[in-house]
């Protein structure tokens, strides 16, 4: 079944292909509707970058390298692109499959001998493929707080925690979106050609193509003007994120100017050749990347702007059918920043939107994507984002009316505070402390800085995790659990709102209470 639908999408893309180009959307246009964009939305800065075939990049920034200050962006700015990052981890095995000392179908035990799942079956049958398509079984965002909000642990560290993940569902039977298999696929890289990951895609991906901004973590960034992440409350003011260190990390570490991605989607959208005609990687392995793999569904907002009837994934990227076109796409999200990029092979064009602030602005790609696919027939996606942005701080406001009133008549915990202090372990994060300080508790993650807050009453043995920092949106109810002599022995997490970014993954921790 799953060949046959592969074999449809085929198909109904090589119908899309044979489609002709339409007009090129002009300059003016695409300032105007940047422009809009960035004043109807407002975010702190924003860069902008549209490939067309035979015009030059057409280029902009707009607003500031951080809030509160005067240095404004432009083409040059470097901005974190988060999870856009997966794209280069993907070429960088493709070039390795071109050299053949990877295959992907190779298991990926046969590069990393101690890799394993908590399945034994999908630990020896997992491939080098399955690293970049999210269909391993594991749960949406497992293993994210190993390197969210503020933290990264090393290639190493994942791997160790990856066999106590267990699987949400059957071995490639379902899509969850992950990005800890991505940096074992960077270890691949580093463990099949004998060079670290960060050395390999500086080496063999930025240096070729020019792309001379770029760097794959804040200790190797170059000496240009770089986008400070901001975060928001909700409907709030931005708060910078220059606390966040961007450590090296194969699923979303990379750094670049508008102008230097510009440059990774020309090499996209061409036939593996450099601009001097070098072949740098096999036109085959190149379209390889962008083939679907794994079939999905596209999210109802695609379907209702864009006419999408299928959305799937590739190697380091998604396709779909774009306004009756092929799109080729992958984004980023950060703690402090949204990033877009779009292909549009047959209309030989492409979009790059990066943004350091958690304003929504990345849409614009998507605009300019619809107008170059459909002209004046373009949806309104930056009236969608601007309704969805009422329609979030509406619930917002509820959400905290609700929870103020079920703090109010919290059930105040049985115990003494200090019977719940200690350490409590998870095989996969490690330590989170609970300290009994004042009056109060508090309770520290200890992979990071930033989710470090008091625990306030909510009911009875359930408390809920404040953190300092409310532009995280991600507070978490802590419920402590004991055994049937009444000692407490564990604690059970879950996030406090359904709005909280999923790589707060608090529910696949299980920390059990540990001697001091």
């Amino acid at each position: 079944m799953t060949r046959f639908v592969v074999s449809a999408l085929v198909a109904i893309v090589g119908a899309i292909s044979s489609q002709p180009l339409l007009a090129q959307i002009g300059d003016e246009q695409l300032q105007r509707e940047s422009d809009d964009a960035f004043n109807r939305l407002e975010p702190v800065g924003m860069a902008v970058a549209v490939v067309r075939s035979g015009l030059p990049v057409w280029i902009r920034g707009y607003g500031h390298l951080a809030a509160g200050t005067s240095q404004a962006v432009d083409g040059d700015t470097v901005f974190p692109i988060h999870s856009m990052t997966k794209s280069f981890t993907a070429a960088a095995l493709a070039l390795l499959v071109d050299e053949g000392k990877v295959a992907w179908s190779d298991p990926v035990r046969k590069h990393i001998p101690e890799f394993a799942m908590s399945d034994p079956y999908v630990t020896e049958h997992l491939t080098v493929r399955d690293l970049l398509v999210h269909n391993s079984g594991l749960a949406l965002g497992a293993g994210d707080l190993l390197h969210w909000p503020d933290q990264v642990a090393s290639a190493d560290e994942f791997i160790a925690a990856l066999r106590y993940l267990p699987l949400d569902q059957g071995f490639r039977e379902g899509f969850a979106y992950d990005n800890i298999l991505y940096t074992v696929a960077g270890e691949v890289v580093a463990r099949a050609s004998g060079t670290p990951w960060s050395v390999f895609v500086q080496s063999r991906l930025f240096d070729p193509l020019g792309m001379t901004s770029c760097s794959t973590s804040s200790a190797t960034a170059k000496r240009t003007p770089n986008a400070v992440q901001h975060s928001r409350e909700p409907g709030g003011a931005p708060v910078s994120r220059s606390d966040i260190t961007l450590r090296e990390d194969p699923a979303g570490s990379i750094s670049c100017s508008v102008r230097d991605v510009a440059k990774w989607t020309q090499f996209q959208l061409g036939d593996g050749k450099l601009p001097d005609g070098t072949v740098f990687m096999s036109a085959d392995r190149l379209r390889e990347m962008h083939k679907p793999v794994v079939a999905l569904g596209p999210p109802n907002f695609m379907r209702k702007l864009a006419g999408a009837h299928f959305n799937d994934v590739a190697l380091g990227w998604f396709t779909s059918d774009f306004a009756g076109t092929l799109a080729i796409e992958h984004g980023g999200l950060g703690p402090g920043g949204m990033t877009n990029m779009i292909l549009l092979p047959q209309k030989e064009a492409a979009v790059i939107v990066l943004v350091n602030d958690l304003i929504p602005a990345h849409f614009l790609s998507h605009r300019i994507a619809d107008l170059i696919a459909r002209g004046d027939n373009a949806s309104d996606w930056i009236g969608f984002v601007v309704e969805s942005a009422k329609k979030r701080a509406v619930r917002s406001a509820e959400e905290k009316s609700e929870a103020s009133q079920i703090r109010a008549n919290a059930v105040l915990p049985s115990r003494k505070l200090e019977q719940y202090a200690g350490t409590y372990r998870d095989p996969w994060y490690g330590d989170i402390v609970v300290r009994s300080e004042g009056n109060g508790l508090t309770l520290h993650f200890t992979r990071s800085k930033l989710l470090k807050g008091p625990l306030v009453p909510w009911d009875g043995n359930t408390f809920l995790a404040r953190w300092p920092d409310r532009s995280l949106d991600a507070d978490a109810l802590v419920t402590f659990v004991s055994d049937d002599s009444g000692q407490i022995t564990a604690m059970k997490l879950v996030a406090a709102s359904e709005r909280t970014d999923f790589s707060y993954d608090y529910h696949h921790l299980s920390p059990k209470r540990v001697e001091k």
